[in-house]
């Protein structure tokens, strides 16, 4: 306490200690969250015309749901194991190389879900594709480490 009684610093804001490069990562951090969210957002939006051009024709109602929740589950599961997979080879190969390796499986992915023509080919690049945001926040976390 000082000799007025306050805490030093109780009448700062918030984010006085915060440096332009902070706040440069947390917004190229952001950014990355919203186009990572924005994929999966698209994904949702269009899967209900997509499925049925992946599924036999004469599909149900019923059955294209079906599979458009088991594609939303593998594009889900692909990302939660890509948080733990990526962040555990960032921490062996270092951030720099991590994302190397996500970019390429990112591209990879979005590249073979571009040409799948049956249901399971594309749950496995839907997958593949979303691992590349575990990767992605595991970098962000630790360019952000200074970030009070």
């Amino acid at each position: 306490m000082s000799a007025h009684g306050q805490e030093p610093g109780a009448s700062e804001r918030w984010y006085a200690g915060i440096s332009r490069y902070q706040w440069l990562v947390l917004l190229i951090a952001s950014l990355g969250w919203i186009f990572d969210v924005f994929e999966g957002q698209i994904f949702v939006a269009s899967m209900r015309e997509a499925m049925p051009s992946l599924i036999e024709p004469g599909a149900t109602e019923g059955q294209i749901a079906r599979y458009n929740n088991i594609a939303l589950a593998a594009f889900s599961l692909g990302g939660a194991l890509g948080g733990i997979g990526f962040g555990m080879l960032s921490d062996r190969i270092g951030r720099k190389r991590t994302l190397s390796a996500t970019i390429l499986c990112y591209s990879l992915f979005t590249c073979l879900s571009a040409l799948s023509t049956v249901v399971a080919a594309g749950c496995i690049s839907l997958s593949g594709g979303a691992r590349r945001r575990g990767g992605m926040g595991g970098r962000q976390r630790a360019r952000g480490r200074g970030f009070p």
